[in-house]
């Protein structure tokens, strides 16, 4: 994946992703199964700009991160499926100054996590609890537990809630980017809320409505410094929020086919 991020006369930025994941699946017994997965990505940005505030600059930023994950299901009851793993990646990066032909020593962090949920099927009520306690060798451990539960009104209509909390380290671009890295930067944590409706009036119609709102703890949110050539720096954000409504309706034409309306409001 390659895309121009930004192209003035004096600016350019470049950035090229590779992502690849290779998945096994393999069942033990009559009801479990054991899922084992490997993953990599890897970015490369170019930034060349000849009058940065901070002076003529080009460099190049590689972050890279691998990492697997083991993944187990098994059913603890009849009604009842529990799914339990962990998963460990390491993230690195390094960074080249073009102009002066020099490269940063290579930064590296460690990831682990475990995590566990119990899928639960009460007539027409299914729930999901589950838990991801995640530890991240520069900014510690996070414990992050959601809820999920959703109920069949009828046998064309559900509706269903969401609430969990999320952890977002920063990237090793927003702490060490030359001239516009902050060190300093926070992780985001947050609490996300959702509510929705589903209803299936008709065999080849699905109609779905979803409200959701996300309140944000030090945000990391890009500040523009120079807007001559688009430079800046990321930050944290106090406190943030954000709201939307999602409407979509999709009819299935048959051989495969379909089509929809979607309509997204966001505050």
């Amino acid at each position: 994946d390659r895309e121009l991020i930004a192209a003035t006369t004096s600016t350019h930025q470049e950035d090229q992703r590779t992502l690849g994941a290779v998945a096994y699946r393999r069942r033990l017994g009559e009801a479990t199964t054991v899922q084992v997965r490997v993953f990599s990505t890897w970015l490369s940005r170019l930034f060349d700009s000849p009058d940065a505030s901070f002076g003529a600059m080009k460099t190049e930023g590689i972050s890279q991160t691998a990492g697997g994950e083991v993944q187990i299901d098994h059913p603890v009851y009849e009604q009842v499926v529990l799914t339990a793993g962990g998963e460990f990646r390491r993230d690195g990066y390094r960074n080249t100054d073009l102009l002066k032909g020099k490269t940063a020593p290579d930064a590296t962090r460690d990831v682990t996590a475990g995590f566990a949920q119990a899928l639960g099927t009460f007539g027409r009520l299914s729930v999901l609890p589950g838990v991801r306690v995640e530890r991240d060798q520069a900014f510690g451990t996070e414990t992050m537990p959601r809820l999920g539960a959703a109920y069949r009104l009828t046998d064309q209509v559900r509706v269903t809630g969401n609430v969990g909390r999320s952890f977002r380290a920063p990237s090793f671009i927003d702490l060490f980017w030359p001239g516009a890295g902050n060190p300093a930067l926070s992780p985001e944590r947050a609490w996300t809320y959702e509510v929705g409706a589903e209803a299936k009036p008709v065999e080849a119609v699905i109609a779905r409505v979803t409200a959701h709102r996300t309140d944000v703890t030090d945000q990391i949110y890009f500040v523009t410094t120079d807007t001559a050539t688009g430079v800046g720096q990321p930050r944290n954000v106090a406190e943030a929020f954000s709201q939307g409504v999602e409407v979509q309706v999709t009819h299935r034409l048959g051989g495969g086919l379909r089509h929809g309306l979607q309509y997204n409001w966001l505050d």
